[in-house]
Formats: C-alpha cells, sequence, structure tokens
C-alpha cells in the first residue's frame, strides 16, 4: 500500500501522479502565426515517497511534458518515463532504491537496479527524442504519445554513460558529447563522441581527466568542445562507507579541457582556475584566439554537502558570467554580467558555438523565494530585462523559438511554464523575446500543476 508524501513536500514541489492528454488547451491572446512544432519538458517528479533524504533534481522519476503546437491549438501530453527503476518500482508498489543522499537505504532486492531515472532534460537529435539523466544512457521516448522505447546507445557506440546537456553544431548537424568511459558508478576518464546528423556515432576518443567529477554540461565553439571539471567529485569508496556519492571538495582546483573538434584525447589542453561551479552554460565562441565562454557561476554548488556529509549555510546564488579562455596561456579572465541572478541560461541555437548577441534564463527579480522571472540578456548593450509573473509565482527554464527558420538572432519568441501559486496550477505563457518586459503574446491555461522541473526543448515540426 503506497504511503502518502512526506511534509517536506511543499507547493509546487509536490509530485503530480496523474498522466493524461488534453487535446485542445485553452489559449488567452493570439498564437503567432507560424508556431508549429512541440515544446518538451523533463523533470523529477517520484511516483512513491523516498527512501532517505530526497534530492529533487536527481532522484525523482522522469516525467516528460509536451505541448504540441498547430495553427491555432495547442495539445497537451504528459507521460512518465518507463525506466527500469520506474517499472521494478510500479510492481513493487513503493521506493526501492536509495536516494543520492541515503544510499544505503536501498531495499535488498533492489541492489540490482539501475538508478537511471531519465529526468534531466529532452535532446532531440537524428529523428530521436531522448530523456537523459546524469550518469546513464537516455531513453528514446516517441516524439507525439510520449511512450517510452527504451535505453538508447547509438548502436552500441556509446555503450555507458552520455552527459545531460550535449551540444549540436547548427552548421554540421553533428551532435558532440562526453561521457563516462567506464559503467557508472565505477571511477574513470571521459569519452568524447562526435554523432553525425544520422545519429552515426562517427569519431570517439578517450580523455585523461584530472579527477572524477560531474560533467553536466559542456562548451562548444565553431572548431574546439570544451569539456568542464568542477569540484563535484564522485566518490564510490565514500558512498560504500556510508557518505555522499557526490561531494563538494572545496580544495579542489576546477578546469576547463579544450579540444579541438574530432580531436584525439591527448590534443586537450587543461586549463587550471580556480574551483566553483559552472552549473550551466549558455553559449561560447571564438575571438582573437580566445575562447569566451558563457556560464551561470556559482562560487559553490549549492545541491551537494561537504565530504563528511554536512550542508553549507550562506550560499551565494549564481550569476551569468563571461569566462574569457586563453588556451595558449592557459588562463581563465572572469567577468559577471550585472548584479542579477540566474540559472537555466539559453540562447538562439542556430548561432550555437558562434558570435551571438541574446541569451536568456530563469532567475530571481531579486528576493530569493524561487525562480520567479525570465531574464534578457543583451551582450552588446550590457542591459537586461525581466518579465515578472507576479507574487506567488514561479517560473521554470524558457526555450527559444524563432519567428522564421531565417529570421534575424533572437528574432522570435520564448515559452515558459509559469506556476501560478495562487491558484496552484500552471500557464506556459509565449513572450517576444526582444520585448519580455511586456504581457506576454498568449498564455495557455493547465487545468493542474507542473511540478518544478529541470530542462526542455523545442522541436520543430
Amino acid at each position: 500500500m503506497s504511503k502518502p508524501f512526506p511534509d517536506s513536500f511543499q507547493g509546487n514541489a509536490i509530485p503530480w501522479l496523474l498522466e493524461g492528454d488534453v487535446n485542445d488547451l485553452p489559449v488567452i491572446g493570439t498564437l503567432p502565426p507560424g508556431l508549429s512544432g512541440t515544446f518538451y519538458r523533463n523533470g523529477p517528479n517520484p511516483q512513491y515517497p523516498p527512501r532517505g533524504h530526497y534530492a529533487n533534481w536527481y532522484d525523482g522519476d522522469g516525467m516528460v511534458h509536451a505541448f504540441h503546437f498547430g495553427g491555432d491549438r495547442v495539445r497537451y501530453v504528459n507521460r512518465w518515463v518507463r525506466t527500469e527503476r520506474f517499472e521494478r518500482e510500479r510492481e513493487a508498489g513503493e521506493a526501492l532504491l536509495g536516494t543520492l543522499f541515503a544510499p544505503q537505504s536501498v531495499a535488498s532486492t533492489a541492489r540490482d537496479i539501475s538508478r537511471n531515472a531519465a529526468n534531466a532534460t529532452i535532446v532531440c537529435h537524428a529523428g530521436k527524442v531522448l530523456a537523459t539523466w546524469e550518469t546513464g544512457l537516455p531513453h528514446e521516448i516517441d516524439p507525439i504519445t510520449l511512450e517510452t522505447r527504451g535505453l538508447y546507445n547509438f548502436g552500441g557506440a556509446i555503450p555507458h554513460d552520455m552527459m545531460v546537456h550535449p551540444k549540436i553544431d547548427p552548421a554540421t548537424g553533428d551532435m558532440h558529447v562526453f561521457g563516462r568511459t567506464t559503467p557508472h558508478p565505477e571511477p574513470g576518464n571521459m569519452t568524447y563522441h562526435v554523432v553525425d546528423r544520422t545519429g552515426v556515432v562517427t569519431h570517439t576518443t578517450e580523455i585523461a581527466v584530472p579527477y572524477d567529477s560531474m560533467t553536466h554540461d559542456m562548451f562548444m565553439t565553431e572548431n574546439f568542445v570544451v569539456l568542464t571539471v568542477f569540484p563535484a567529485v564522485y566518490d564510490h569508496a565514500r558512498e560504500s562507507a556510508g557518505g555522499p556519492y557526490v561531494a563538494w571538495e572545496k580544495e579542489r582546483s576546477s578546469f576547463l579541457g579544450a579540444l579541438p573538434k574530432g580531436g584525439a584525447g591527448t590534443e586537450v589542453v587543461w586549463i587550471e582556475f580556480e574551483g566553483c561551479w559552472g552549473s550551466h552554460t549558455m553559449n561560447a565562441y571564438e575571438q582573437g584566439g580566445m575562447l569566451l565562454c558563457d556560464v551561470m557561476r556559482y562560487p559553490r554548488a549549492m545541491l551537494f554537502p561537504d565530504p563528511d556529509g554536512s550542508w553549507p549555510t550562506d550560499l551565494e546564488f549564481p550569476a551569468l558570467h563571461r569566462w574569457t579562455v586563453d588556451p595558449a596561456a592557459r588562463t581563465v579572465a572572469q567577468r559577471r554580467f550585472d548584479d542579477a541572478n540566474g540559472e537555466m541560461p539559453v540562447m538562439d541555437v542556430r548561432f550555437r558555438g558562434r558570435p551571438y548577441r541574446h541569451g536568456y534564463s530563469a532567475g530571481w527579480s531579486g528576493a530569493v523565494r524561487g525562480l520567479d522571472a525570465i531574464h534578457h540578456y543583451d551582450w552588446d548593450t550590457g542591459r537586461r530585462r525581466s518579465f515578472v509573473p507576479g507574487d506567488g509565482c514561479l517560473v521554470q527554464e524558457p526555450v527559444f523559438v524563432p519567428s522564421a527558420p531565417d529570421a534575424a538572432e533572437g528574432d522570435g519568441y520564448l515559452l515558459a511554464l509559469v506556476y501560478r501559486g495562487g491558484e496552484n496550477r500552471s500557464d506556459l505563457v509565449v513572450l517576444d523575446a526582444q520585448a519580455i518586459d511586456q504581457d506576454p503574446i498568449a498564455t495557455i491555461k493547465l487545468p493542474h500543476r507542473i511540478v518544478t522541473g529541470l530542462h526542455g526543448a523545442w522541436r520543430p515540426a
């Protein structure tokens, strides 16, 4: 018999336990002409109360939401990803695995179950729609129904692990991605893969890393990929002794590993700099021999304890920074964009790896009460505009959609979920990407709420 979720789940973090379809969502305003495709969202949404301390971002079962746009109509679907852990726990009627910070609470019958929750983001490439996870292979899902098709290993060419945030080159259609060389949770080096526009892995090489860290995101420029190594350190021996599997080891430096696209792992140039956490990257490009890398930077990762299991206090929130990387001198110069705090950065992916002007993120309007604003950053003017939906509202990561395939950079729309706390439900807003501080162009109203999640993607029709 299933039990209620504990009181530690509050507000929009309370799991949503229904799957369903809505053929026609009500729309306030007018949908832009030509807005045709699917907006996907993914995030943790546990089907059963957890065993032990719940680390929301990593432990919950992945639930994918899809908004299918066509003409003046929007259709909605949501489904859990049918991972091995989901199916085994559904059969048992309870959670079986321990959580990231209480792994010893795993049920004795579940030690062989993969932890893969497929709950991080959605990657659309080579006709596939993939739900990714932090240290494992993605799950393929049906683009329309969201039915789970199973683990996807690129024909066996990527056998163990694909990072959460690969980068797709808009010029070539190639997807560049890092993964662990050995199966999780064994420590080891990283492997770099190139997957062409048809889904074939055309290049693989191993890279010796300074230490075994959570490689959540990466940078890509026109000619380079950059592997990130921050002091959120994996330690299986520490976990086996009852400690945290991932912990913040503050004495360590950070590293950026610059590698020519398609190059051998031995060509990597490691640039060492102060220890920090670069959670998510916005974009990167080359200028005068430098790599300009834009990232949400924390002085210290917020979601991981110290090695002894203690949690720090007085943490600083992330903010958009530009790292000017000199591979020849092996230096990193850091500059903060402005005084705003933000997370989940995005941009017009048609300009990925090239010079660009416009970036966007979820963020804070001022008071620290959860992500409650959408920011637009203009790198040319240094100006920031913000959309703040109002008191009691929370936002999730936006996605940029161009107004036309050949539109100028930044000419388009932002799609973002807004949780209306006073009504305990969610809307999907469509904002003018050049005037996000104005009222939404359209508001798509949901009859329920969508649990605060992680990442998503836009897939054109």
